[in-house]
């Protein structure tokens, strides 16, 4: 099983909903992947935008996580 994960804040300028694009695109080809975005939320990002992320539509639910906190070195490991 592989597992790729972004890391960083999460606000809305950086993208973070490309990755759940991608992450759907990856899976059609491959099915042994798991997907973690994680981060501390800034505060210039909507209700909306978080939901989204939370929960993308394109990626199974065991297949996706989201960690809404900010990830010390030893958790990234």
């Amino acid at each position: 099983c592989y597992s790729v994960v972004a890391y960083g804040f999460i606000r809305p300028d950086k993208g973070y909903d490309l990755f759940a694009g991608a992450a759907s695109r990856l899976l059609r080809v491959r099915d042994d992947v798991r997907f973690t975005l994680a981060g501390s939320v800034s505060g210039s990002c909507s209700s909306e935008h978080i939901a989204a992320l939370r929960h993308p539509q394109t990626i199974d639910a065991e297949r996706y996580r989201f960690v809404e906190k900010y990830l010390s070195d030893e958790e990234m490991d």
